[in-house]
C-alpha cells in the first residue's frame, strides 16, 4: 500500500471515529480554565498577565490558542473540537512518518495512535489541546532530530532550531520539559537508529544548548511544578505509592478500550507494605531494567521512551488525581511505534519460520479486531461526553464511590433544578470524603435552596472545619480511618541535665518524648488525639482525661490552659464531655446579676431526646443560655435535629447536648449562690471548677498545673464593667485551685507597671488558699523580649506592697524567640543559664522530640 493511501486512511480513521465530539460542551475544567476565564476570554488580559516572566512559565501557547479560539467562535465548542481533531490527525501523521523512516509497519503505528481511546482526553476534552498541542511540537523535534542525526553531524542551526522546538513545547505544556531526555535516550540506544554515525558537535554548542535546557527545565519544576505540588492534600511519598499500587490501572488504559471517563477514582496507597505496591514496584522495575537492557533494540527504545513521557506527571510531585488520560497523551506516540515493532516482529516471525499463511492471516484480524473495538470506545466515550451529567454518570457507573463524580453529578443536577437529586449526590459526596471542604460547602448551597436552615448550618461547619484541617485544595482521600493509639507510660523515661532544668518544652505529637524532670506544657488537641473522617475525636472525653493523667504521671509536671469550653482537654461538641469546666465568663456573668440583685437564669437544658425543645431553643439564644454568654456554634449543633443529619454526624449533636446539659447544671449552682452576693457566687463558681479540676485529671492532678488568661486587659470577652468582677472570680479560681495542687496565670506585661499590679492583686487572693505548699506560675513576658530583665521590679513592688511572693514561679515566655536559632542547644544553654539566676522558667520552642535528639547527639539526656 502507497503512502499516499496509508495518509489517507489514518486521517480518515482519525475523522471518522472523532465525529462526534463537535457538539461535546465545555465539561468540568474546562468551565473556569476556558470558559470564565478572562485571561482566555479577554485579549487585553491575556497580554497583560501570560505576557510576563511568571505567565510565560504557564503554558502561554496553550491558552492563547484557547483565546484565539474564543475570538473566532466565542462559546461555539465547534471550533474548539475541530482545532483539537486537526492536532490529532497532524500527531497521527508525524507518527506515521517515524514508523516510515525510523521504526516499521507505519500504518499500524498511525492507526493505532489515531484510534486509541485515551486520544478521547484530547479531543472530546477541549482542555486536553495543552498536551496534544505540546505532542505536536515534541514529535516534530524528534523527527527533525533523528533525521538530522542519520544524514550526519548536528550543526548550530541544527541545535538552535531544536532549542525553539523546546521552547514552544513548554510554552504549550510544562511538562513536556523532558524533551531533551528523549533526545540524550536517543543516543544513548542505537536500537532506534543503528546506522546513524557518531554525534558530531562542537564542545561549546552542545554545553550552551544542554545548558539552557536544563536551566529552563529546572526553573519550570522549582516555579511551577514544586509550589502547585505543595498546595496538594497528600505527601509526595503517598502520590508516589498511589501510582505503584494502581499501575495495573495504568497498563489497562494503554491495552484495553472501554477504560476511559471524565475522571478516575483510585485507592489510594501510604507505604510499600500493601501488596499492590510491592506489585507495581516490580513491575516499574522490571519495565526499566528492560528498556535499558534493550535499548539497542527498537521495542527497549521505545518502552524506555514511554517511561520518560510519563516521569512528569507520575512521579514525586503531588498532582489533584493519581491518572489523568490527557498526562498519558505523550507517551502514546511511543507506545503505537512499539505495537507496529511488534506486529512486524511477530508478522516476520511467522514468515521466517515457515507457519502457514493463516497465522499471518490470524494476527492481522487480532490487530484489525482491536482496532475496532477501540473505535467503538471512542464514540462510545463522545456519547458520553455529550453533557455534564451523561459524563459524570458514566463516572459514576465505574466508580460507584467516587465522591468527585458525585459532587459535579449533583451541580449539574441543581442546575436543572432537580435539588432533591442533587442533595442525595452531595451527601455521598461528603460522606465519602470528608476531608474535602469543597463538598461540604456545595451541600450547604442546596440544602439553603431547600429551605433545611439546621442541615445547612451543619454542612457550613464542616466545611470550615475540613477546609482548616486540609486546606479548600482537596482530594477525595480514600484512606481508612485512623485509630487512636494510646498514650503508653514511656519505657524508658529521658533525663534532661540539670542545668536545663528550667526548660519548659512543647509536647507536639501524643506519643512524644517525656523528660521526668522537667515541665512540659501541652495544647489539648495533640492529647486529644487523631480525628475520624468526619471530625469526631476518636477518644471519648473519659478515655482523653486517662491519657492526661498517664502524660502527667510520667513528668514533672505539665502547663495547660483549661479555662473556657474551647481551651480544655475535651471538646463539646467532637468529643462526649467529661468533667466539663466552668468558663470563668458565666462565673463574671453571674456575679453581675448577683450584684444588680436578681439571680441569673441557667440555660433550661431539656432530655437529650428533647428535639421539639431543643429546636425551639435555636430561635431564642437568650433563653437558651439563660442570662448566661451564648455560643452560637454550641447551640445550633445542640437544636439540629440528629435524624436530618447523616448518620455519622449525629454524635455532635448528642455531644452539644450533653455540654449544655453540663453548663447549666453549673449554672444551677451559681444561680443558688447568687442569694448570698457576688462574693458568694465567685467563690462558689471557684469550687465548681477546681472540683472538675480533680475530677477530670484525678489523683494526676498534683502534676497538671491548669492555667487561665487572667489578665483583664486582654480578655476579648469582657467589658470594662466586667474587669473588677473577672479579678475577683480570678484571684477566688486561684486559691480554691491552689488548694488542690499548683495553679498558671498567664498574659501579662513584666513591663507595664499596671500588670504588675494585677499580679500583686490576684497574689493576695492565693494567700487565702488553705495549702501553702503549691506554687502559683507566672507566664509573663517583658515589652517585646525577655520577662526575666522585669522580675526584680516584680519582686520589689510586691515586697513594698506586702504582698507575699514565696509561692510565685516565673515562667518567661519572651525568651521563646532566643532560642529559634542555628544553635539551639546553645542557646538553650544560656537562655536556661539566665533564667535560673533569676529562680526562673522559660518556655522553649522546642518540642521533647526535639530536645531528646539534640540532647541524644551531645551525649546527654539518652533513657
Amino acid at each position: 500500500m502507497g503512502p499516499a493511501l496509508q495518509l489517507t486512511l489514518i486521517l480518515g480513521a482519525v475523522l471518522a471515529a472523532h465525529g462526534g465530539v463537535y457538539g461535546i460542551p465545555f465539561l468540568y475544567s474546562e468551565i473556569e480554565g476556558i470558559r470564565n476565564n478572562p485571561v482566555v476570554t479577554d485579549l487585553d488580559a491575556f497580554r497583560e498577565r501570560m505576557l510576563t516572566p511568571r505567565g510565560l512559565l504557564q503554558r502561554p501557547l496553550s491558552v492563547l490558542s484557547y483565546a484565539l479560539n474564543h475570538a473566532v467562535h466565542g462559546e461555539r465548542v465547534a471550533g474548539y473540537h475541530a482545532v483539537n481533531v486537526a492536532i490529532h490527525g497532524l500527531n497521527a501523521l508525524l507518527v506515521w512518518a517515524l514508523a516510515r523512516r525510523f521504526f516499521a509497519a507505519p500504518l499500524v503505528a498511525g492507526l493505532v495512535f489515531a484510534l486509541h481511546p485515551l486520544s478521547s482526553a484530547c479531543t472530546g476534552q477541549i482542555f486536553g489541546r495543552n498536551y496534544s498541542m505540546a505532542t505536536a511540537f515534541l514529535l516534530a523535534g524528534i523527527l527533525l532530530y533523528m533525521g538530522w542525526r542519520r544524514r550526519g553531524p548536528l550543526r548550530l542551526g541544527h541545535a538552535l532550531a531544536l532549542l525553539a522546538l523546546f521552547a514552544l513545547t513548554v510554552s504549550t505544556k510544562q511538562s513536556l520539559a523532558v524533551f531533551p531526555l528523549l533526545l540524550v535516550w536517543y543516543e544513548l540506544g542505537r536500537g532506534a537508529d543503528p546506522g546513524r554515525p557518531p554525534l558530531q558537535l562542537s564542545p561549546w554548542v552542545t554545553a550552551t544548548t544542554g545548558l539552557i535546557a536544563l536551566i529552563a527545565a529546572v526553573a519550570l519544576v522549582v516555579l511551577y511544578a514544586a509550589p502547585l505540588s505543595a498546595t496538594a492534600p497528600i505527601s509526595p511519598w503517598t502520590f508516589l505509592m498511589s501510582q505503584l499500587g494502581n499501575l495495573d490501572t495504568l497498563a489497562r488504559f494503554y491495552l484495553l478500550p472501554f477504560q476511559t471517563a471524565l475522571v478516575h477514582d483510585l485507592v489510594l496507597f501510604r507505604s510499600l507494605a500493601e501488596w499492590p505496591v510491592w506489585l507495581g514496584a516490580l513491575a516499574a522495575l522490571a519495565l526499566t531494567f528492560a528498556a535499558v537492557h534493550w535499548r539497542d533494540r527498537s521495542g527497549g527504545w521505545l518502552v524506555g521512551a514511554i517511561l520518560i513521557c510519563l516521569l512528569p506527571t507520575q512521579s514525586v510531585l503531588p498532582k489533584n488525581e493519581i491518572i489523568r488520560e490527557w498526562r498519558l497523551y505523550p507517551s502514546l506516540p511511543f507506545f503505537s511505534l512499539l505495537v507496529a515493532s511488534g506486529f512486524s516482529w511477530a508478522t516476520a516471525v511467522t514468515r521466517e519460520r515457515g507457519w502457514a499463511p493463516w497465522s499471518t492471516r490470524i494476527i492481522q484480524a487480532s490487530l484489525a479486531l482491536w482496532l475496532l473495538f477501540f473505535a467503538a470506545a471512542l464514540h462510545r466515550q463522545s456519547d458520553a461526553y455529550q453533557s455534564g451529567l451523561s459524563a459524570w454518570r458514566q463516572v459514576l457507573e465505574r466508580y460507584p464511590e467516587s465522591a468527585d463524580a458525585m459532587n459535579n453529578l449533583a451541580l449539574h443536577q441543581a442546575r436543572a433544578g432537580d435539588l432533591e437529586a442533587a442533595r442525595r449526590h452531595l451527601e455521598r459526596a461528603a460522606l465519602a470524603a470528608p476531608r474535602t471542604s469543597l463538598y461540604w460547602r456545595n451541600l450547604a448551597w442546596v440544602e439553603d435552596e431547600l429551605g433545611a436552615a439546621d442541615r445547612a448550618f451543619a454542612a457550613r461547619e464542616l466545611a470550615a472545619e475540613a477546609a482548616r484541617r486540609h486546606g479548600v485544595r482537596g482530594m477525595a482521600l480514600r484512606f481508612a480511618t485512623p485509630s487512636a493509639p494510646p498514650l503508653r507510660s514511656s519505657p524508658a523515661r529521658l533525663r534532661a541535665p540539670e542545668h536545663l532544668a528550667g526548660v519548659v518544652p512543647f509536647i507536639g505529637r501524643r506519643n512524644g518524648a517525656r523528660f521526668d524532670n522537667l515541665l512540659h506544657r501541652v495544647d489539648s488537641p495533640v492529647l486529644r488525639g487523631p480525628r475520624g473522617p468526619f471530625g469526631l475525636y476518636l477518644d471519648s472525653g473519659a478515655a482523653t482525661a486517662e491519657t492526661w493523667r498517664t502524660l502527667a504521671r510520667d513528668v514533672r509536671g505539665v502547663l495547660t490552659l483549661r479555662e473556657s469550653l474551647w481551651a480544655q482537654g475535651d471538646h463539646p461538641v467532637l468529643q462526649r464531655p467529661h468533667a466539663l469546666a466552668l468558663p470563668v465568663s458565666w462565673i463574671v456573668a453571674a456575679m453581675g446579676d448577683a450584684e444588680a440583685g436578681h439571680r441569673p437564669r441557667p440555660p433550661p437544658a431539656p432530655s437529650a431526646d428533647d428535639d421539639e425543645t431543643w429546636a425551639a431553643l435555636a430561635a431564642d439564644p437568650e433563653r437558651a443560655f439563660g442570662s448566661f454568654p451564648e455560643h452560637d456554634t454550641l447551640l445550633a449543633w445542640a437544636a439540629t435535629r440528629p435524624e436530618r443529619l447523616p448518620a455519622p454526624l449525629r454524635p455532635r449533636v448528642h455531644n452539644a447536648r450533653a455540654s449544655v446539659s453540663a453548663l447549666a447544671a453549673h449554672a444551677r449552682e451559681l444561680s443558688e449562690a447568687a442569694g448570698s452576693g457576688p462574693d458568694a457566687v465567685a467563690a462558689r463558681g471557684a469550687e465548681l471548677v477546681a472540683a472538675s479540676d480533680a475530677r477530670y485529671f484525678g489523683a494526676a492532678r498534683e502534676r497538671v498545673i491548669p492555667s487561665l488568661v487572667a489578665n483583664p486587659a486582654v480578655r476579648a470577652d469582657l467589658t470594662e464593667r466586667d474587669a473588677d468582677r473577672f479579678l475577683d472570680a480570678v484571684g477566688k479560681l486561684l486559691a480554691a485551685r491552689l488548694g488542690v495542687g499548683d495553679a498558671a496565670i498567664e498574659g501579662f506585661d513584666l513591663a507595664a507597671p499596671a500588670d504588675r499590679a494585677r499580679i500583686a492583686e490576684l497574689l493576695r487572693h492565693a494567700s487565702d488558699a488553705p495549702r501553702d505548699d503549691t506554687n502559683l506560675w507566672l507566664l509573663a513576658r517583658g515589652g517585646s523580649g525577655s520577662a526575666l530583665q522585669h522580675a526584680e521590679v516584680l519582686r520589689t513592688e510586691l515586697r513594698e506592697r506586702g504582698v507575699d511572693f514565696r509561692r510565685l514561679r516565673l515562667v518567661d515566655t519572651g525568651s521563646e524567640a532566643a532560642a529559634a536559632d542555628a544553635h539551639p542547644l546553645a542557646r538553650l544553654d544560656a537562655a536556661a543559664a539566665a533564667s535560673a539566676a533569676q529562680r526562673a522558667h522559660f518556655l522553649a520552642p522546642v518540642s521533647t522530640d526535639r530536645l531528646a535528639a539534640l540532647l541524644g547527639r551531645r551525649g546527654r539526656g539518652q533513657p
